[in-house]
């Protein structure tokens, strides 16, 4: 995942306090291969398959 590692609670705080250390299109282009299903529909096909 891009992105800064933490290690503590107070370092996550920072570093969305911050947001420096992110390079958006890395950040999306990991979304595109690894979550390409984020269409706002991931209940409605758990539903479905679960009524199947």
């Amino acid at each position: 995942m891009p992105g800064p590692i933490v290690r503590t609670n107070d370092e996550l705080i920072e570093e969305i306090k911050t947001m420096k250390n992110y390079d958006v299109e890395k950040i999306r282009t990991f979304k595109n291969r690894f979550f390409d299903d984020t269409d706002g529909c991931a209940s409605e096909r758990i539903v479905r398959e679960l009524i199947q």
